[in-house]
């Protein structure tokens, strides 16, 4: 748990949250601002985001230090009630634990996102009834 705590504080500080995360001994997630505990249902559905974003990465590190061929990781609009400030640091994030892990990422997304923290575009349509994937390379 220090070592998912460590991470999770790292990332949580990288993105300005103003409240603190940290998972207790029976892996319980605890939330708190200025020393007062706080439940996440008082959380913006941005700020959850974030905080989702941050959990899942940080387990994510960590079992890729048990399982080093797990080199998929779907996120299926994880920018969705984001502000563009958070987008920018969650997109950091990502590209830095994509690199780091050696991980092939699909951010799924409905509006357009900076192009340059990613390698590919894809675009899904319908054509004909049936679906289309055209993948643009950007790098």
């Amino acid at each position: 748990l220090p070592s998912l705590n460590s991470n999770i504080a790292k990332m949580a500080s990288q993105m300005h949250l103003p409240y603190t995360i940290c998972f207790d001994e029976k892996f319980n997630c605890l939330i708190s601002h200025l020393g007062n505990k706080i439940s996440a249902k008082t959380l913006s559905s941005g700020q959850r985001k974030k905080t989702d974003f941050i959990i899942i990465i940080a387990l994510i590190r960590l079992m890729k230090l048990r399982y080093p061929e797990l080199n998929l990781l779907f996120l299926d609009e994880l920018l969705s009630s984001v502000d563009s400030g958070g987008r920018h640091e969650i997109l950091k994030i990502l590209r830095e634990t994509v690199q780091e892990s050696e991980l092939n990422a699909w951010v799924i997304n409905h509006s357009e996102l900076p192009m340059e923290l990613f390698d590919r575009k894809g675009v899904a349509y319908f054509d004909g009834g049936f679906s289309e994937l055209d993948i643009e390379y950007l790098n």
